[in-house]
C-alpha cells in the first residue's frame, strides 16, 4: 500500500526518541503492550517507562483496520542488531566493526 513506508518509518522515530529519553536507553526493558496483562505475572512487574510513554519491544501494524499494537517478545538469538555476538563484537572493536559491516552487510549472515 502506498505510503506504508512513511508510516514506519513514523513509527521507528518514535521507538528512538523513546529509548533515547529512558533512563536505561537502548537497554530499557518492554513496559506496556499486550503481554504482561492482569492475572499475570509479567502484570506484576514494575518497569519505569520513558518520559514519552511505554517501551514496547516492536509495534504490529494492522492496515486492515488502522490498528498499532506495541508487542513484548522474546530476543532471537540470531538478532542482527542485538544478538550478543555482535553486541560482543561492537564492545570490542567499536566504530570499526560498524565501518566495515557499513562496507560489507554480509558479514553479518
Amino acid at each position: 500500500r502506498p505510503g506504508v513506508s512513511g508510516l514506519a518509518s513514523n513509527v521507528a522515530a518514535e521507538l528512538v526518541a523513546t529509548l533515547v529519553q529512558h533512563a536505561d536507553g537502548f537497554g530499557a526493558e518492554h513496559s506496556g503492550g499486550i503481554a504482561g496483562g492482569a492475572g499475570t505475572a509479567a502484570a506484576n512487574v514494575t518497569v519505569a517507562a520513558s518520559p514519552l510513554g511505554c517501551v514496547p519491544h516492536q509495534i504490529r501494524g494492522y492496515l486492515a483496520d488502522f490498528r498499532l499494537a506495541p508487542a513484548e517478545t522474546e530476543p532471537f538469538p540470531k538478532c542482527i542488531c542485538c544478538c550478543q555476538a555482535v553486541l560482543g563484537r561492537y564492545a570490542s572493536e567499536g566504530m570499526a566493526f560498524v565501518e566495515r559491516i557499513i562496507a560489507n552487510s554480509a558479514e553479518l549472515e
